[in-house]
């Protein structure tokens, strides 16, 4: 569904980029802009808080954004944390690079 989602809005979705340290889930990549996604999952729904607090340290630290700095693109980060047992959506956290 995420992939179809990016893919209706034109958006380039590039699955699990590599970079030395580790690998990013999702790049979509739209107009000037690219959303690095490190994708969360938890069990406790009610609290995707911490998974989502650590989320943008892990995504810079795999620096999978380097690719996109040479060519004047808005980076930005951004951590979907989904619930597994109701399947939902509980939180979502988004920053600049």
């Amino acid at each position: 569904m995420l992939h179809m989602s990016f893919a209706a809005c034109e958006a380039d979705a590039r699955m699990e980029e590599s970079s030395s340290h580790g690998r990013s889930d999702r790049v979509p990549c739209h107009g000037r802009q690219a959303f690095v996604m490190g994708l969360k999952a938890v069990d406790d729904e009610s609290q995707p808080d911490s998974a989502l607090d650590q989320a943008p340290a892990q995504i810079r630290d795999k620096g999978c954004h380097g690719r996109y700095e040479g060519d004047h693109r808005s980076i930005h980060h951004v951590a979907p944390c989904f619930g597994r047992e109701k399947r939902n959506l509980p939180g979502i956290r988004a920053n600049p690079a």
